[in-house]
């Protein structure tokens, strides 16, 4: 095991500045494995407008966010995470309250299911519990409802 005093002094951080703008590179040594590295880099691809990592040259993720131009309090963002031959789509919605912004749906498709979870939040500011969750719907369609006696569901 790699202690945090030998993993702190052999972390790299270059920031680069190229053709597509900055990229981040991460090297780092791979434990047990006789001393090789790996790279990871993140940057943004403007042609697709996304965000990109890689690790060791190899597309791993992308995600881009973005916000809805009919609803300017939601934005949306989309992640692909690739491993293997396994990709996992997950897009998670957040809506912005007065106390800020909060994940009020997310869909999870992993093998072509859309595994959905919405979140719902007591919003009059003048009752008990502004701004906590007031339901939790499941992907399995199971409800979770925070009973609260003084604030009527």
């Amino acid at each position: 095991m790699i202690s945090l005093k030998t993993l702190a002094l052999a972390l790299a951080v270059l920031i680069l500045q190229g053709g597509t703008g900055y990229k981040l590179e991460t090297h780092y040594p791979v434990p047990g494995n006789g001393g090789s590295v790996d790279l990871s880099e993140s940057f943004y691809d403007e042609a697709q407008d996304v965000w990109v990592l890689t690790r060791n040259g190899k597309v791993v993720t992308k995600s881009r966010s973005v916000v809805n131009s009919g609803d300017p309090c939601e934005r949306v963002e989309t992640r692909i995470d690739q491993d293997g031959d396994t990709t996992k789509k997950t897009i998670k919605v957040y809506r912005g309250f007065a106390w800020g912004q909060e994940l009020v749906k997310e869909i999870e498709d992993a093998d072509g299911q859309a595994l959905t979870t919405i979140t719902t939040f007591y919003e009059d500011p003048t009752r008990a519990h502004y701004g906590h969750v007031k339901t939790m719907t499941l992907p399995n369609g199971r409800v979770l409802h925070r009973f609260i006696p003084e604030y009527p569901q």
